[in-house]
């Protein structure tokens, strides 16, 4: 798929691209052995070309661990809050991130979003809106689905989950929990007509990709987590999240 009208892409931004590639280094080398990091199905990622990953937001880390397990360079819509701190806009700027603000119609993100996937990078939207008291799906606002539809590009879904493992356990995972990273197929969700209910519609499909993710993660975790699993190919029944009794 490609930006609807044809319009010419703007130029690849290289300094994001070079500092998260100076970050993964860092970070993989040392982080993510310490940490467990497991990530699943990485490959369906679009190499190149727009597209929007469409993520689920448990922690304060979670742009940097999902950052670490993407093969490409996320530029991320980050609350504006984030913006308002000393130093830290600078940081997050410097890794393409850009202001949102939360609860309104922000038209000003949404141009800069449009920009970013006409400029076919990859964008970063934790689409519940905010961080969950749990590891829980929550429900999925329409916001990447309206940007996915306007620009004609791909959703990839990407869940996020942190394992505890029980007492006695050895390994990197108990210096606080690993975290597991499941990417879904890239969903095409131009059928969804472009008005509110298409929205709210290509919405329900994401939040359904995520529980499938997080039901893979959670089968996964009880049989040790294996590095040759792999994320399901198209979602189940939007219910069919694993009733396994935790939040």
């Amino acid at each position: 798929m490609s930006a609807v009208g044809g319009r010419r892409p703007i130029g690849v931004r290289s300094g994001p691209d070079r500092n998260w590639q100076l970050a993964r280094l860092a970070v993989q080398t040392w982080y993510a052995p310490l940490c467990g990091l497991r990530v699943w199905g990485r490959d369906r990622v679009p190499a190149t070309g727009a597209c929007v990953l469409a993520i689920n937001h448990i922690g304060v880390l979670d742009p940097i661990l999902v950052g670490m397990a993407s093969p490409r360079t996320v530029d991320y819509m980050a609350k504006r809050e984030l913006f308002d701190v000393p130093g830290l806009r600078h940081v997050i700027g410097a890794f393409g991130a850009f202001s949102v603000r939360r609860g309104s119609s922000d038209r000003d993100a949404i141009r800069l979003a449009r920009d970013r996937l006409r400029a076919e990078r990859c964008l970063g939207i934790f689409v519940e809106g905010t961080r969950q008291p749990t590891q829980a799906i929550g429900s999925v606002k329409p916001g990447a689905a309206m940007l996915a539809l306007a620009e004609d590009v791909p959703v990839v879904a990407v869940c996020l989950q942190v394992y505890h493992p029980p007492r006695g356990e050895r390994g990197p995972a108990r210096l606080g929990g690993a975290p597991h990273v499941a990417f879904g197929p890239p969903l095409d969700l131009s059928r969804h007509p472009r008005n509110a209910r298409g929205y709210r519609a290509a919405g329900a499909e994401i939040e359904a990709e995520l529980r499938s993710l997080r039901s893979f993660i959670i089968s996964a975790q009880r049989v040790g987590s294996p590095v040759a699993a792999v994320p399901p190919a198209a979602h189940p029944d939007p219910s069919a999240e694993v009733p396994d009794g935790r939040p």
